[in-house]
């Protein structure tokens, strides 16, 4: 996912970015800059991956790679971001156990580069699943010149592109689920915002999808979708379903989540278990 620096640096070192474009969609691309896999698990028995960086553009890139901790979480508006720790005091963090290689590198028009990702988890690390990001940045090794500074000491502006990736390492065994609260429909003449609180359980982030139905009296689905839901602590989502041509009158809406069934996760981390269903009795005007 791209990513973009969106705040300033608080007292223990928090940076906030804003989620851009798709989430979790297909190979993860900024500036010409492709990534895949998309994210990263590992375990005690898988300690390495290799990312494959594209440079899909016409020029030559300056890359770095580095971690950091990191994790997807929501405001009160149900809007994804990404909070980074520079500090990476949490209990969680995986930010001190990863090493990449190389580290920096020159990437031409065209070309492909396989960088590296190693973990290893500190000694005596309880049972459960450790997060981090890995950032990705780059840069054009000549950036040109606006014309206006042409003659003035040749002074321009050097944009630097970043890429974020989610990290996960698992130690011993691991489990997920999710609690549902606070679920809630704001209806309009087009669409249907679902909103709801989502606390995960279990010593693992949830990777799964949200699935809704709005039923009839009759109990028969007159709409539906499906949302990519991630939980590592909590979330508040706000999901929506198209309104056009449904009724006024009285209906159910239900929402049920289910871990796996997602490309961007290997089958090997796939957890099992049973859908969490919740739902709600509304009218719509």
């Amino acid at each position: 996912m791209t990513l973009r620096w969106d705040g300033s640096v608080s007292g223990r070192g928090f940076i906030f970015l804003a989620l851009l474009a798709s989430l979790l969609v297909g190979s993860v691309a900024t500036a010409g800059l492709s990534v895949y896999p998309r994210a990263v698990f590992l375990s005690n028995s898988q300690r390495s991956v290799g990312l494959r960086l594209t440079n899909d553009g016409s020029d030559e890139r300056e890359v770095w790679v580095e971690s950091k901790y990191g994790y997807l979480t929501s405001d009160e508006k149900g809007d994804p971001f990404v909070v980074i720790d520079s500090i990476a005091l949490d209990e969680r963090s995986a930010a001190q156990w990863i090493r990449v290689f190389p580290q920096r590198f020159i990437l031409g028009p065209d070309s492909t580069q396989t960088v590296k990702v190693f973990a290893s988890p500190q000694a005596g690390a309880v049972d459960g699943e450790y997060w981090a990001r890995i950032v990705i940045s780059s840069k054009r090794t000549n950036p040109p010149v606006p014309a206006k500074a042409r003659g003035q000491g040749g002074v321009g502006i050097v944009m630097i592109s970043q890429i974020s990736l989610p990290f996960h390492y698992r130690v011993g065994t691991t489990s997920t689920g999710l609690e549902v609260s606070q679920l809630r429909v704001f209806p309009s003449r087009d669409t249907l915002t679902v909103g709801m609180f989502l606390k995960r359980t279990g010593n693992a982030s949830f990777w799964g999808t949200a699935s809704l139905r709005l039923i009839d009296r009759l109990g028969k689905v007159v709409r539906s979708a499906q949302y990519k839901s991630v939980v590592y602590r909590a979330f508040s989502p706000r999901y929506k379903i198209d309104r056009r041509g449904i009724p006024s009158g009285e209906y159910r809406l239900e929402v049920e989540l289910y871990a796996g069934r997602r490309v961007d996760v290997p089958r090997e981390f796939e957890f099992e278990m049973a859908p969490v269903v919740a739902s709600i009795q509304i009218t719509l005007p």
